[in-house]
């Protein structure tokens, strides 16, 4: 089970934590709020493929596009954490 989430840059998530409790939770939200966001981030973290670059958020693109600050999702489980960042060099 998952315990948080964490988006950083990452589509409409500039900063968003997410805490989960057990048993089932639901994410709610008027449409375009980032709830998509949230399986995309989980597919993202498991895969490292983005379906797009649309991934970062566009606070972290310059004016030709690139990225030019870092974005992150990370998830916590169990005590332990696991995370895939991307920044203008590294992904």
């Amino acid at each position: 089970m998952i315990d948080s989430l964490h988006l950083q840059n990452f589509q409409g998530h500039k900063e968003s934590l997410f805490e989960f409790t057990p048993g089932i939770n639901a994410i709610t939200g008027k449409s375009d709020s980032g709830k998509s966001s949230i399986v995309r981030a989980l597919y993202y973290l498991k895969y490292n493929r983005p379906a797009s670059n649309n991934y970062p958020s566009h606070w972290i693109k310059n004016g030709k596009g690139k990225i030019s600050e870092s974005m992150g999702v990370i998830i916590e489980t169990k005590g332990k954490q696991v995370s895939r960042y991307r920044t203008k060099t590294e992904n």
